[in-house]
């Protein structure tokens, strides 16, 4: 047999525990690789299922061809007119690219599209007929690329019919072209077309406007409305102007008139009447008459009265009083006739006002047909002679403005070979696309998993070590009555290994520290916390330890049957108040240096019988006769069994099943562990997956073709 030098070695990582505040343990590479391997006949289906059908998806699609074209766009547009602007840039260097796409963008712009599918009668075809909008339809089969660092424009158009791909695309570098060109012009040749007939129309409308102006400018007798109006106003301001000034002198006529009748009713002279006074004839008059009679009185005092010449002087006095009256009343016969007269010319200055006053008004009236008739007019010259500019605007450019500045390099082709589908590249896809949703599925099904699945995960729930991972101890061709004393039964498998490999690590799982009792429990049960005590304490036995096996588990004990136990009396009669001793109940086991200690008969208050003093004496009993005592607890989500040997001992070592074990209920058994003041030595991984060719997991390294033939229990000497 094999030395223990020559025994295969585990190699394993010890990890201390984590702290609240640390950030894990490192993620490596092979970690990922592991969450694949872990589920690779699954990704395995998934991949070849997708490829399958990428290849049944090619081979059975319909070919299809495509038409492509090339068309050149000068940015800059040539002058035919303007010699010294022969050359216009429109845009700069740094704004070609930028141009160069928006004419990219107007290749298949919705003007364009539709007019291909009017010109070819698209929609009598089937795909566009059925489609929602066919012109979105059509958009999407037209590929544009501008090509880099040129002034070119790659154009494409994909069809199951060749013929038919290169029509569409002959029709869209038309429709392009033609919209380039009405976007040159500022409109197209039926916006121009439109424009001439709306001319036509406007035309009409304002010769029929202008002769009924013109019509009514003749009925209304005016050469021009204007004219005629300052003619009325002016010859009414006029008559108001000659009435306002015959008005004053019509009163003080009135005035003298008043005057004199009131001057003869009364018997006085009228030669003192102011319009008499003031005449120059009656003032000679008054003047002669009044030298008269100072001659007069002047030949009476030096002739005396009854002097002949003093008569004549007499006669002379008499007959310019006498024309002195003739006089005055000649004025006042003047005067009451200019006041008649005045009074005749206010009377038909007034009439004549009133009669002008009545042509202002018949104008007015005039004024407003007027305007009705000349906003009519001017309402339509005035886009009569915008769209008539505008059409003169385009004809001249259309003689001598900016030419044409795209042409066709390469003309619509006529495919011949099929562009779609290629089958490399389909499968290609296929294959990356397949790796990825295997790969992605995977990684979502690990996701999802919310059971304890390595030693990633112990850290961050339980922040503790994982202490050893035992393999699956499941064979094919092997039943449920497999023994579960593997490191007696099978020294050399993996098994046998990963519990040696337990023993050493809790030998060092607390630095300084001796270990010599521990509780091995579960969260759930059916985790493989019975295999790990019996095949702990068997490991420790093995090192030449005198080792104790406890079936604490007085809810559900199962050792009795593996070590075939002799009797009933086992741990519970010796916690009970029976008398029984330690020699009573212990059991010899086929392991050298092993001893058992059953179950004994179930009691009714497990708790209560371990939290007894006796429970505290017989512990203290077990470490003075043994090197190391194993203790079998129930599972401890529900069960507080183990907190309560845990107490006792130098710490739980904690079985956890991979893939089967809740994160939540290990985190909280964790989480009463800490409240209990119960030390986590550490955590067994149970049921770990091993593939045939070997891997890395949680630390610990077995199998590989290395190791092969190391491992077979054939190669097992006696």
């Amino acid at each position: 047999m094999p030395t223990d030098s020559q025994q295969p070695q585990i190699v394993y990582q010890l990890a201390e525990p984590e702290d609240s505040n640390s950030q894990g343990p490192e993620v490596h590479l092979w970690d990922y690789v592991q969450i694949v391997l872990q589920r690779l006949p699954l990704a395995l289906l998934v991949g070849s299922s997708v490829v399958v059908l990428a290849a049944l998806y090619t081979w059975t699609r319909t070919p299809r061809f495509t038409s492509t074209a090339q068309l050149l766009v000068e940015p800059g547009q040539v002058n035919l007119t303007d010699l010294k602007d022969a050359i216009d840039p429109v845009v700069s260097t740094i704004g070609k690219r930028e141009y160069m796409q928006t004419q990219a963008n107007l290749l298949t712009s919705r003007p364009v599209a539709e007019a291909v599918i009017e010109k070819l009668s698209l929609l009598a075809v089937k795909d566009f007929r059925k489609a929602k909008d066919p012109v979105r339809e059509l958009r999407e089969i037209i590929k544009v690329m501008p090509v880099r660092n040129t002034q070119l424009i790659d154009i494409s158009v994909e069809r199951e019919d060749p013929g038919e791909a290169q029509r569409i695309l002959h029709a869209v570098l038309a429709a392009y072209m033609n919209d380039s060109r009405a976007r040159r012009l500022g409109v197209s040749e039926e916006g121009l077309d439109e424009l001439r007939r709306k001319a036509e129309i406007l035309r009409q409308k304002l010769a029929t406007a202008t002769g009924a102006l013109q019509t009514f400018m003749v009925e209304n007798d005016m050469v021009s409305f204007e004219k005629s109006q300052n003619v009325i106003m002016d010859r009414l301001r006029d008559l108001s102007k000659e009435l306002t000034t015959l008005q004053p002198r019509r009163m003080a006529l009135q005035a003298g008139v008043e005057a004199a009748d009131a001057a003869i009713a009364n018997g006085e002279s009228v030669t003192s009447l102011p319009d008499v006074i003031d005449n120059l004839v009656v003032k000679d008059l008054k003047l002669e008459l009044s030298r008269l009679g100072n001659e007069y009185s002047q030949l009476v005092q030096r002739l005396g009265e009854n002097h002949p010449n003093l008569q004549a002087t007499l006669t002379q006095i008499h007959t310019l009083q006498t024309k002195l009256a003739m006089e005055a009343n000649a004025i006042v016969s003047s005067l009451r006739t200019q006041y008649q007269q005045a009074m005749v010319e206010e009377r038909l200055l007034s009439e004549a006002i009133e009669a002008q006053q009545q042509e202002v008004y018949r104008f007015n009236q005039l004024t407003t047909e007027y305007d009705v008739l000349r906003r009519t007019a001017d309402s339509i010259e005035g886009p009569y002679t915008t769209i008539t500019r505008r059409i003169e605007e385009i004809d001249i450019n259309r003689i001598g403005g900016q030419g044409e500045n795209v042409f066709v390099v390469a003309k619509a082709s006529l495919p011949s070979v099929k562009s779609w589908p290629s089958k490399a590249k389909h499968l290609l896809v296929g294959f990356i696309l397949a790796g990825g949703l295997a790969v992605g599925l995977c990684f979502f099904l690990d996701y999802m998993d919310t059971t304890v699945k390595g030693e990633t995960d112990v850290r961050r729930i339980l922040r503790s070590k994982v202490l050893a991972a035992v393999p699956d101890m499941r064979q094919k061709g092997k039943g449920e009555g497999e023994s579960d004393l593997v490191v007696m039964d099978n020294p050399r498998s993996h098994t046998a290994e990963a519990f040696r490999a337990m023993r050493t690590a809790l030998a060092f799982s607390i630095p300084g520290e001796r270990i010599s009792s521990v509780v091995i429990s579960s969260t759930l049960p059916s985790e493989g916390k019975s295999l790990t005590a019996i095949n702990l304490a068997i490991a420790q036995a093995q090192s030449n330890k005198r080792t104790l096996l406890v079936d604490a588990d007085m809810r559900k004990p199962r050792l009795h049957r593996v070590f075939k136990a002799k009797g009933k009396l086992g741990l519970s009669s010796l916690l009970s108040a029976n008398g029984h001793e330690l020699s009573d109940v212990i059991q010899k086991t086929p392991v050298e240096n092993l001893d058992f200690i059953p179950c004994g008969p179930i009691p009714r208050n497990p708790a209560e019988l371990l939290e007894d003093q006796r429970f505290k004496d017989c512990l203290l009993q077990f470490r003075e006769n043994y090197d190391f005592v194993v203790f079998d607890s129930p599972p401890g989500f529900s069960l507080v069994d183990s907190l309560i040997i845990g107490k006792f001992t130098d710490g739980l070592l904690l079985v956890v099943r991979s893939f089967v074990t809740p994160k939540a209920a290990a985190q909280q058994f964790g989480t009463r562990l800490a409240e209990a003041n119960v030390r986590l030595l550490g955590v067994a991984m149970n049921n770990v997956d091993i593939p045939r060719g070997g891997h890395y997991y949680g630390g610990y390294y077995y199998g590989g073709k290395k190791y092969a033939k190391y491992y077979r229990e054939e190669d097992v000497t006696a």
